[in-house]
């Protein structure tokens, strides 16, 4: 396998807006809504890496992903950097609404090379 590509929903269906044509909004709004653990991240990351995959993409969308906390994104960055030791060639992407995005989550995607994209 060259590439494997993960979408992940850090922050389930939460949002921090409510847009009418949203498809999603009355599945979110009729479950548990939930941040993801860091036990599960690094689950899902130590799997991806042992995938046998040469380089790795994690997107993230939500919901609102940024609604997991910079805290959030911080780990799993720190964590697959230091679980990568077979030097797999990792991308990473987020689809954000942008309403979340302030200095420390700019300079954090400018430090990790996420790019965002805005919706």
């Amino acid at each position: 396998m060259s590439h494997l590509s993960l979408l992940i929903k850090p922050a389930a269906g939460l949002c921090n807006i409510r847009c009418a044509y949203c498809f999603y909004r009355d599945l979110s709004e009729s479950r548990v809504n939930k941040i993801m653990t860091r036990e599960t991240a690094d689950k899902l990351i130590e799997r991806a890496l042992d995938s046998g995959a040469e380089n790795i993409t994690f997107a993230f969308q939500g919901g609102e992903p940024t609604l997991a906390g910079l805290d959030f994104f911080e780990h799993f960055t720190d964590s697959v950097n230091k679980k990568n030791n077979k030097k797999i060639k990792i991308n990473y992407a987020v689809q954000t609404n942008g309403m979340n995005i302030n200095q420390d989550f700019a300079d954090f995607f400018k430090k990790n090379k996420l790019h965002k994209r805005k919706i």
